[in-house]
């Protein structure tokens, strides 16, 4: 059995108060391919380049993400996301799990 604060081989307690973006992106991640080595990603990339999408699969794999972290993430601010990095500071930054809003899909019945 893995570790809870393992998810595909990666260390989540590593990430901090950055965990619930980064489990959110590596479950998208996981999405496009679930035998994906996340570690093996270069964070200041980018990282349509580094998981090699096109440019309609890059859109939905941003939309997954922003979605997964309830917000959505205008054109004007897309080149804050183009890395891993970036991607993690900006869903950080400005999801409302970052204020510590319960996300739907995490809610019980």
């Amino acid at each position: 059995m893995e570790d809870s604060t393992r998810h595909a081989g990666v260390d989540l307690d590593r990430y901090g108060d950055a965990w619930e973006a980064w489990r959110t992106i590596v479950h998208a991640l996981l999405h496009l391919d679930p035998f994906m080595d996340v570690e093996e990603i270069d964070r200041f990339e980018p990282l349509q380049d580094e998981i090699d999408l096109d440019a309609v699969r890059w859109r939905s794999f941003i939309t997954e993400v922003a979605g997964g972290c309830g917000l959505e993430i205008p054109e004007v601010d897309e080149p804050d996301v183009l890395t891993l990095d970036g991607l993690e500071q900006y869903l950080t930054r400005h999801a409302p799990m970052a204020s510590g809003a319960v996300r739907q899909q995490d809610r019980t019945p």
